[in-house]
């Protein structure tokens, strides 16, 4: 008698963490073989499918489910993965419901690792299978998890330096279009306070912002500067503890620039040498380009532009019930490249400031058709977030570039 495909494996869950990971080995009807821990060391990996072999009698082999599979748990994945290992990906959400269901809910690494090896027993089928990525890829990834980190902070840093300059300064915010441009930096770190204004004629003024502005900016800038110093009065408001970290930020914020500017040179080559014209589209830059790649990775990854989707989360999940059929939001995706989607999705509908004419005439069409449908402009920008999706879908596999004819973008009407 032919046994059923479930009953061909045992199934290890594994609760992956930095010093020490712990798995769980189930057969097929739940039941539990055995658990352990050990240390998250390459020494050790080999003594562990060693020790899991002892259960792949009778033809059983093992099925090894990871939450993560690019952080701590990366060196376990791609270790099994070398010995020729079976691997699924198993989305957090899942095992989280599946951790719910126990009626005394206390959160321990052999339950949470139980509850993964029972998804990976549950969803055998449709549970992504995890190849060894390509570096190019990971690289990437890791690139731009550095890059957001530091673009985080020095979006902090503004708003710290914003709060200084407001005791200093009372309309320090009209001197320039940025208080983080190269000349209003300049500025700031050299006039820290408006007390430093204090024997500073219009014409010293203007020649510093002359040279720090490259030319742009002059004695008609400076007059204007300093008249708003002297309307606003209190002129001698001024704290030296206040001025060093107007400096202090200044030099982080400058520190943090200087970083991102070469993770974009390094993720450049890589990008290029990809090969994609994703920013052939409008609202793809070269970040957006690399955030994309970054979430998706390996094409090749996904057959078809619908498993992408599902991927992403932006397909919505059918809810029936008798003669009713409800869509609603898909949470089990991968929630950054969903977000990323949607923004992009925004990107495409906007308009010009002056003609209203619209940023991308097919989007902006096909966004208006899902209103007049009925739909709500949320789920009519999830439409629009899911037609990018085939565009971005077929742009990555065949590495062509947007075309506008709408012979590409038609491939998800």
């Amino acid at each position: 008698m032919k046994l059923h495909k479930k009953q061909q494996y045992i199934y290890v869950g594994l609760d992956t963490h930095r010093k020490t990971h712990y798995a769980c080995i189930i057969n097929c009807w739940h039941e539990i073989l055995d658990s352990f821990e050990f240390n998250n060391k390459p020494s050790e990996f080999i003594m562990f499918i060693e020790y899991i072999s002892q259960y792949e009698t009778d033809g059983l082999t093992a099925v090894y489910g990871l939450e993560d599979v690019n952080g701590v748990g990366r060196s376990l994945c791609r270790f099994l993965l070398s010995q020729g290992k079976k691997v699924k990906f198993v989305n957090s959400v899942l095992s989280s419901k599946e951790a719910d269901k126990k009626a005394i809910k206390h959160k321990t690494d052999a339950h949470d690792s139980y509850a993964i090896a029972k998804v990976v027993l549950n969803e055998l089928d449709s549970l992504p299978s995890v190849e060894e990525e390509n570096t190019v890829y990971h690289l990437i990834r890791q690139l731009m998890t550095r890059r957001t980190k530091l673009t985080s902070q020095s979006t902090s840093i503004k708003n710290q330096l914003h709060t200084q300059l407001n005791f200093h300064y009372h309309n320090y915010n009209k001197f320039f279009s940025s208080i983080t441009v190269k000349t209003a930096l300049e500025f700031w770190y050299q006039y820290p306070s408006a007390k430093s204004f204090e024997n500073v004629t219009i014409q010293e003024l203007g020649q510093f912002l002359k040279r720090v502005s490259n030319n742009n900016l002059s004695e008609e800038r400076a007059t204007f500067i300093l008249d708003t110093i002297k309307n606003d009065g209190d002129i001698y408001n001024h704290d030296d503890v206040r001025c060093f970290l107007i400096k202090d930020f200044i030099e982080d914020y400058r520190f943090k620039m200087y970083e991102i500017d070469k993770i974009d040179n390094k993720l450049k080559g890589l990008i290029d040498s990809l090969g994609l014209h994703l920013d052939t589209i409008y609202g793809i830059d070269f970040v957006t380009t690399a955030e994309l790649v970054a979430e998706i990775g390996d094409i090749n990854r996904f057959k078809t532009a619908r498993k992408l989707a599902k991927y992403s989360g932006v397909s919505p999940i059918t809810y029936s019930s008798g003669d009713t059929d409800k869509k609603k939001p898909n949470r089990q995706g991968n929630r950054k490249l969903r977000t990323i989607l949607f923004n992009l999705a925004v990107r495409q509908i906007q308009v010009t400031r002056g003609t209203k004419e619209p940023r991308n005439p097919i989007m902006y069409e096909y966004y208006q058709r899902k209103i007049s449908e009925g739909k709500t402009k949320t789920q009519a920008l999830v439409y629009v977030s899911r037609r990018l999706v085939n565009i971005i879908f077929a742009m990555m596999k065949h590495k062509t570039a947007y075309c506008t004819d709408n012979s590409v973008s038609k491939q998800a009407s």
